[in-house]
């Protein structure tokens, strides 16, 4: 019986050691808050004038049937 006390107790240490890694934590709170960041400059991005950026056209184009 004792040794069944034992398994039990170390298993929950280890269960417990696991929950309390403190280092897991900051390293997905960190991600959790660069993730917020890119999100809300993604939504001023909305304020781009998208028209100015874009390229000269493809000097190879094709033509549609019965246009020549």
């Amino acid at each position: 019986m004792k040794d069944l006390n034992d398994k039990l107790r170390k298993r929950w240490q280890q269960k417990r050691s696991k929950a309390l890694n403190w280092t897991g934590l900051l390293i997905k709170l960190a991600i959790l808050i660069a993730l917020f960041l890119v999100i809300s400059q993604l939504t001023k991005s909305k304020n781009i004038d998208w028209s100015k950026l874009k390229g000269k056209p493809d000097s190879v184009q094709v033509t549609p049937e019965g246009s020549i």
